[in-house]
């Protein structure tokens, strides 16, 4: 998996958001 903005994976795919 690519590295994500959250560092809890909240998305998996789209970038982070609230």
């Amino acid at each position: 998996m690519a590295v994500n903005s959250s560092a809890a994976m909240t998305n998996g795919a789209e970038p982070d958001a609230p």
